[in-house]
């Protein structure tokens, strides 16, 4: 009976370990697949990465097109400024002009006040 005892408490422990063994089989299984889930999870974060990249690439293209848009609109404004600038100066030269010929009219004008003045005492 001793035998059989050995036998029937090695069998047990046989069976008692396949268990085991196929409990932990299990936990790893269902380890792997909460694994598996999340790396897809990652993945699928991931694989937007390439139409992240390109509306990226198309944005960058629209901000520069957009910046030299309005570098051509401030150098057209700069320009007209340039122009305006000279017409300011142009006019003040004018009528920097207009007083000196101001003065030399008055400079005549009393030349001609003061011979016909000095005619008169004669």
């Amino acid at each position: 009976m001793n035998f059989q005892s050995a036998e029937y408490f090695n069998n047990v422990d046989e069976e008692e370990k396949k268990i085991t063994d196929e409990r932990l089989i299990r936990m790893n299984i269902s380890k792997f697949r909460t694994q598996i889930q999340q790396l897809c999870q990652e993945m699928e974060k991931y694989g937007n990465v390439d139409q992240l990249y390109e509306d990226v690439e198309n944005k960058k293209k629209k901000l520069i097109a957009k910046k030299e848009l309005l570098q051509n609109h401030l150098n057209k404004n700069y320009n007209q400024l340039n122009v305006v600038q000279q017409n300011i100066s142009n006019v003040e030269e004018k009528l920097n002009q207009n007083d000196k010929y101001k003065q030399v009219r008055l400079k005549i004008s009393n030349l001609i006040i003061t011979n016909e003045t000095k005619i008169t005492i004669l």
